[in-house]
């Protein structure tokens, strides 16, 4: 069965790591390390998630995902349009 504390743990840092990302100056080296944890973040909320649709009946848990998935794809959207116009 899929942890449920685990993926609320993920989901924090993940939060926290979208924050710091928008607030990371774009040529910045660091900028490339905060992009590579996000995808390895990413990648594992997505296997933990997968888990969860393929174990769990917990409708409101469920849903409380696809929420937070929306305000992670929303802060990523803005990071990625503030990397756009900063090289242009």
């Amino acid at each position: 069965m899929a942890d449920n504390g685990e993926l609320k743990e993920l989901n924090q840092q993940l939060d926290q790591l979208l924050t710091q990302l928008l607030a990371a100056p774009v040529e910045s080296e660091d900028t490339d390390i905060l992009v590579s944890n996000l995808q390895d973040m990413v990648r594992r909320r997505q296997i933990l998630l997968t888990a969860y649709l393929n174990e769990e009946k917990d409708t409101q848990l469920l849903n409380e995902q696809l929420v937070l998935s929306g305000k992670f794809e929303k802060k990523r959207w803005i990071s990625v349009n503030i990397a756009k116009i900063c090289f242009q």
